[in-house]
C-alpha cells in the first residue's frame, strides 16, 4: 500500500539537486536583477500637481522599467516621494506588494495627476512669478519657456485621460 520514495522516485538525490540548483538559479537571477535596479537617486515628488507628470515619466523611465517586481516598485514609489506625497502612500505598503503598488500609483494620480489640478498648479506658478525688469528679459523668457513646457505636458495627460 505505503511506497518508499526509492520506489517511486528512483533517484530521491537527484530531486534534491534539481531542486538546490533551481534555487540557486533563482538567487543568481535576482541578484542580476537587483545589480542592474538603479541607486535611488532618481526622481523625487512633493505633491507638486505641476511637477507629477514629469515625475511619473521619469519613475517610469528610470525604475518601472528596469523591474516587475511590485515590492521593489512600491519601496522605490515609497523613497521617491516626500512630503504630501509621501504621507498619501505610505499606508499603502501593509498591503500584498501588488496591490499596494496599484493604490500608490492611483492615489497619487487621484490627488496630483487630475488635469484641471495640474492646470491650476501651473497658474498659481506663473502668477506667483515677480515682475522682471527689462534687463533681466532671459529670466522670463526661461520662466515662460518652462510654464509652456509644463503646460503642454498638462494637455498630453488630459487627451490621454479622454480616450
Amino acid at each position: 500500500m505505503f511506497q518508499r520514495e526509492s520506489e517511486t522516485n528512483p533517484n530521491p538525490k537527484s530531486s534534491v539537486q534539481e531542486e538546490l540548483q533551481l534555487k540557486m538559479m533563482t538567487n543568481l537571477e535576482n541578484m542580476v536583477l537587483e545589480s542592474s535596479m538603479p541607486k535611488l537617486q532618481g526622481p523625487k515628488f512633493d505633491g507638486s500637481a505641476s511637477k507629477y507628470t514629469a515625475f511619473i515619466n521619469s519613475f517610469d523611465a528610470s525604475i518601472a522599467s528596469k523591474t516587475n517586481d511590485p515590492a521593489r516598485l512600491l519601496q522605490y514609489l515609497i523613497d521617491c516621494s516626500e512630503k504630501d506625497a509621501l504621507e498619501k502612500i505610505q499606508a499603502w505598503s501593509i498591503l500584498p506588494p501588488i496591490e499596494g503598488y496599484k493604490q500608490a500609483r492611483e492615489t497619487l494620480k487621484l490627488h496630483y495627476g487630475q488635469p484641471y489640478m495640474v492646470a491650476r498648479s501651473l497658474l498659481e506658478e506663473l502668477l506667483a512669478l515677480e515682475p522682471c525688469e527689462k534687463d533681466r528679459s532671459k529670466s522670463l523668457g526661461k520662466k515662460l519657456l518652462s510654464f509652456h513646457s509644463k503646460l503642454k505636458h498638462a494637455h498630453n495627460a488630459e487627451y490621454k485621460c479622454r480616450r
